[in-house]
């Protein structure tokens, strides 16, 4: 009996001391998400605010879709990956010129909203390639008025994981108060 007891406060204390890598509350109100490599052969992730999680399985009530396009631009003498990121069916999206997630505070008007963004959309580039060829974010926040009526804004802070590997998307969100 003391040996199972034992071994149950073990896996218990183990258990607690894993840490989500995926997510995380900075104690400030912001939530940190990590999506997996979407350069990976057809991954995209879907993401859900209301549940802070992603999978890379379709559903019709994601909020944002995290991908890579992997295509040969017009005239280029090689194929890259083209970092996006699209919203779902029952979600509008604003964007905000703003330079980090602590600008933005109120939700925007109601006609700044717009169905079926994309960031395909050479107009809605979310990031700037670096002379280097990083792929660094633009200063823009973006606010989604999601299916049950709430408003998260999410800012990309990255496009690498914690060892420089591309194709990790890196985001902060918050609510903001309706």
């Amino acid at each position: 009996m003391k040996t199972l007891t034992t071994l149950l406060i073990g896996l218990l204390l183990f258990m607690v001391g894993c840490e989500d890598k995926k997510q995380e509350d900075d104690g400030n109100g912001y939530s940190t998400y990590t999506t997996i490599n979407v350069k990976s052969p057809d991954v995209a992730e879907y993401f859900t605010f209301a549940s802070n999680s992603g999978s890379t399985e379709s559903t019709s009530d994601y909020d944002v879709k995290f991908y890579a396009l992997y295509y040969q631009p017009p005239g280029a003498p090689v194929w890259i990956y083209d970092p996006r990121f699209d919203i779902g069916e029952n979600v509008s999206i604003a964007v905000v010129d703003a330079a980090t997630l602590d600008d933005v505070v109120d939700i925007p008007a109601e006609e700044e909203f717009v169905n079926g963004f994309t960031t395909a959309d050479e107009n809605n580039s979310w990031y700037y390639m670096t002379s280097s060829n990083l792929v660094m974010p633009n200063d823009f926040v973006y606010v989604v008025n999601t299916s049950d009526g709430k408003y998260p804004a999410f800012e990309i802070v990255s496009y690498y994981d914690d060892i420089g590997v591309s194709g990790v998307f890196v985001f902060q969100w918050k609510y903001l108060n309706n």
